[in-house]
């Protein structure tokens, strides 16, 4: 979770969980709160999610 993403923290997050993701190769779906913003990152066969706070509180139980 964070406030927003700029240039340092967005490098800072997709690097830790690329770290994480070269850990356990069967997770390649993650998510980032943020306060507003949304974008979808595509990087070394991972799928990062930036979603807005009130959509991730909406958003159904999977």
């Amino acid at each position: 979770m964070a406030w927003e993403l700029n240039n340092f923290s967005k490098e800072r997050e997709i690097r830790t969980l690329l770290s994480l993701a070269k850990v356990d190769n069967n997770v390649t779906d993650f998510c980032i709160v943020t306060w507003q913003q949304e974008e979808t990152i595509h990087q070394d066969n991972v799928t990062i999610n930036v979603i807005p706070l009130y959509k991730f509180l909406l958003a159904e139980q999977r």
